[in-house]
């Protein structure tokens, strides 16, 4: 639902609209009703408000004024106005101010209903650059975010980014959010006007099922928002170590790096003993508000890695190539490291499991099909079919000669470039529908297989038709 305030002096205006109106069935609700602009706009600096229906006629602040001050520091909030006055003037003035429409009374209520579905669909409705902007920002197109960010009347060099992990979309709840975009399964981006730093509390965050924060600590420039949106990505997994919703505004600096080789030498030795004493020393608690996920992405590939050789199994398959799939397969920072360790007691080859081979890969391959548009892992496949993830990594090894992750992810890349020449879909849609979580993973991963960004493979498409 979307929330909508009406401003009007006259009481009984207020009540035609509210009882005139069948709100619910245009996905709106009214969260309130003011007299004056004044009282609007103290509503609107701590509440979420996504349409306001106001008069131009208004003591203190009218109608225009205020119309002009949400167009400045709340672009994503749509307008409408209502006057007595048919007014070209007016009209005219409001058009400058971005208004959505604007109603002469008395109200024809069915043309305010029309101009009501147009808002909502602004908001169910990206605009068409928004279909690119992930790209942009990976290829650091500097013209094309510039031209992006006025477009949103957002300052390319003077500007506040947030991220957030977990189901709802915070933009609602964030006075100063000037735009939000999503990079992928649950994880937004935010645009600000100024920096939440010290306004939010981790309290709000369970009751919207967010599971993690990350704020960047100071404005950013076009020129830096790659960095800083990656760096903001890693600070808002913080909550994977602390086992509980977080809000982060540091990006620690690496410095684990003796544990790290510490690890590396006993795993080589297969010193189970010594192995779990490190995994004690990680688990420390003043240890763990110091880590970042990225430092949790190569702890757990230095176990598969020494695992993987130990075994002699392949690599590629078992191998966690982004934090989003890191963060899928295990809860937390713990239990990654409990499994690991677990994994290293588990020594089964081809010859202690089934040898119907070639009914297990039918099975296999019939599964992967069916499901590559789902976030699947080997894992998944190995709990569905009750067979060993090992035993899956060699069968595929020894009936393709590949393996299963660059089976999966050649099914996939083709199933994107299908979407790319067929339909007008999103690249954020099409990463969706081809089961990838991570937006930017997924534009780096069909690079590496095509040597050219999505955006660009659909252009060449376009313009050789």
């Amino acid at each position: 639902m979307f929330n909508v305030i009406i401003i009007d002096d006259e009481d009984f205006i207020i009540k035609s609209l509210v009882s005139s109106i069948d709100w619910s069935s245009l996905s709106l609700k009214i969260t309130a009703t003011f007299s004056t602009s004044v009282e609007a706009l103290t509503f609107i600096e701590t509440h979420p408000v996504h349409i306001i229906i106001t008069d131009i006629r208004m003591p203190s602040i009218t109608g225009l004024d205020l119309c002009n001050h949400i167009h400045t520091y709340y672009p994503h909030i749509q307008t409408i106005i209502m006057s007595g006055y048919a007014d070209f003037v007016y009209a005219q003035k409001a058009i400058n101010y971005n208004v959505l429409g604007y109603c002469v009374k008395p109200l024809d209520f069915n043309e305010l209903t029309l101009l009501l579905r147009k808002a909502v669909s602004h908001f169910a409705q990206p605009s068409p650059l928004y279909y690119d902007i992930i790209d942009i920002i990976e290829t650091e197109d500097i013209d094309s975010m510039t031209s992006y960010l006025i477009e949103h009347h957002i300052d390319p060099n003077n500007f506040f980014i947030m991220v957030s992990i977990g189901a709802n979309n915070l933009s609602s709840y964030l006075p100063n959010c000037l735009l939000s975009l999503r990079l992928g399964i649950h994880k937004y981006l935010y645009f600000l006007k100024s920096s939440y730093m010290n306004s939010l509390n981790t309290t709000i965050l369970a009751t919207l099922s967010i599971k993690g924060i990350g704020i960047y600590p100071i404005s950013v420039k076009v020129s830096l928002l790659k960095q800083a949106v990656h760096n903001t990505i890693i600070m808002s997994h913080q909550y994977f170590f602390i086992g509980k919703p977080s809000i982060c505004h540091q990006l620690y600096t690496p410095k684990h790096y003796n544990l790290l080789r510490q690890l590396q030498t006993h795993l080589i030795s297969h010193n189970l003993g010594s192995i779990q004493l490190i995994i004690d020393e990680l688990l420390d608690s003043t240890n763990l508000k110091t880590y970042t996920i990225n430092f949790a992405l190569k702890v757990c590939n230095l176990f598969i890695t020494h695992y993987t050789a130990y075994y002699q199994l392949d690599l590629d398959d078992l191998y966690i190539y982004s934090i989003d799939e890191l963060t899928l397969r295990f809860d937390d920072f713990s239990q990654m490291l409990h499994e690991l360790y677990n994994m290293l007691y588990d020594n089964i080859s081809m010859e202690d499991l089934p040898n119907s081979y070639n009914n297990n890969f039918i099975n296999i391959i019939h599964f992967i099909n069916h499901n590559y548009t789902k976030n699947i892992s080997i894992k998944d496949i190995a709990q569905h079919l009750n067979l060993n993830q090992n035993y899956i990594s060699q069968l595929f090894k020894k009936e393709t000669g590949s393996t299963y992750i660059k089976y999966l992810t050649q099914l996939r890349i083709e199933k994107a470039k299908e979407l790319l020449q067929t339909t007008n879909l999103s690249l954020s849609d099409i990463c969706d529908q081809i089961g990838y979580n991570d937006y930017f993973y997924f534009l780096k991963t069909f690079k590496k297989y095509e040597a050219i960004s999505p955006s660009k493979y659909r252009k060449n498409l376009l313009s050789s038709s």
